[in-house]
């Protein structure tokens, strides 16, 4: 198929594809599964990310864009091995919010992300910083991944106003709760889910329970992006998935009433 390489399309299935890297190698990285069984689908994913990231790459923003990568790489690699995950899901957050909804867009600010998260993925698997072979693939996200880049785009923006003033809110209710909705919708069409699943976003919801303010909510979501809070597991549909999601917005939605 086709399509207009244009920076937003680029950008939004840049972003899927690293926010499935992000949960991916943090459990493979820690060795919660086996990694061969993962290899060839995270360096596919990877050189997928790599092409991403190169398609948003300007000539006259090479350099600026190399050197911020290697900081974010400095970061990254500062940090303990377990606490690595939570800074690669806020540089997927910062990388939605800078490829946005709509409106104008800075591709060098959305490649400086999408470049420093491949370039770690591929040290991890081949021990290299050389650029795997590139994976040309432009396509438009599928709706649920669509709901997903929503939920990130929304994370990069609270985050960043946190930041900057506390009592500031980037998203109103009302984008939460249509996100909600549409969420719900998807689950209620959804097949029957697995016991397992059910279980899964049960002990979730539990969770979520315990959640009483804005920095935990936070915290939890974080730690949900980067699948530090539910590991990841193949066997889970995506009917887990959108469960999930749906009640952390729930929650989202009980704090600020």
């Amino acid at each position: 198929m086709t399509l207009p390489h244009d920076a937003r399309t680029i950008g939004k299935i840049g972003v899927i594809t690293a926010a499935y890297l992000v949960t991916l190698h943090h459990n493979y990285e820690l060795g919660y599964r086996a990694p061969a069984a993962a290899m060839p689908l995270m360096r596919r994913l990877t050189a997928q990310l790599w092409f991403h990231a190169r398609q948003l790459t300007r000539p006259r923003d090479e350099q600026e864009i190399q050197t911020a990568a290697a900081n974010g790489i400095a970061d990254l690699f500062e940090v303990p091995l377990e606490d690595r995950a939570l800074l690669c899901a806020a540089r997927v957050c910062d990388a939605a919010a800078g490829v946005g909804l709509q409106g104008d867009m800075d591709p060098a600010e959305v490649a400086k992300h999408l470049v420093c998260l491949a370039t770690y993925n591929n040290f991890w698997l081949n021990r290299v910083f050389t650029p795997p072979p590139h994976s040309p693939l432009i396509r438009p996200l599928t709706g649920r991944e669509n709901l997903y880049f929503e939920f990130l785009y929304h994370m990069g923006w609270e985050a960043l106003f946190k930041e900057i003033n506390a009592d500031v809110r980037a998203t109103h209710p009302h984008q939460w709760q249509d996100l909600q909705r549409r969420l719900q919708r998807r689950t209620e069409l959804a097949p029957p889910p697995t016991q397992t699943d059910r279980a899964v976003v049960n002990v979730y919801r539990r969770d979520l329970a315990k959640v009483t303010s804005e920095d935990h909510w936070m915290s939890i979501s974080m730690e949900t992006i980067a699948g530090t809070f539910v590991p990841y597991d193949a066997s889970y549909t995506a009917w887990t998935a959108d469960s999930c999601l749906e009640a952390l917005i729930e929650c989202r939605l009980r704090i600020l009433s």
